[in-house]
């Protein structure tokens, strides 16, 4: 059963899609399996709700985890940029596909990294 979604929801998994792609090529390469998993099940926005949910703290969540090591451990710029919280907290017009409390949490996870600090939006 094909699942029709809207071209919105479809440049959302592009642009994640093109985040994972970068991550793959690069030093140390790192590849998000279980995330690239959920994207082909789920797809962009219900992947996106699903990991929304989670309560975890940032630190606890691997892929955005590694996001943040590369980005200030391996010095890999703007990593941090290609998580699925900031796509979605940085583009405003993704925020239809979701509740303004799924918007809060991408905010609050990328407050908790210290991500505002070096990427001023």
């Amino acid at each position: 059963m094909d699942t029709q979604h809207s071209p919105l929801e479809e440049r959302l998994l592009r642009e994640l899609w093109a985040g994972i792609d970068v991550f793959k090529k690069a030093k140390p390469k790192y590849s998000p399996t279980r995330f690239m998993e959920m994207l082909r099940e789920y797809h962009a926005v219900n992947t996106a709700k699903r990991l929304l949910q989670d309560k975890k703290e940032p630190a606890e969540f691997t892929g955005l985890n590694k996001l943040w090591e590369l980005e200030n451990i391996n010095k890999i710029p703007n990593a941090l940029s290609c998580s699925l919280e900031a796509i979605i907290y940085n583009n405003k017009e993704y925020w239809s596909l979701f509740t303004e409390a799924e918007i809060d949490v991408c905010k609050e996870r990328l407050e908790k990294l210290g991500y505002f600090e070096k990427h001023p939006y």
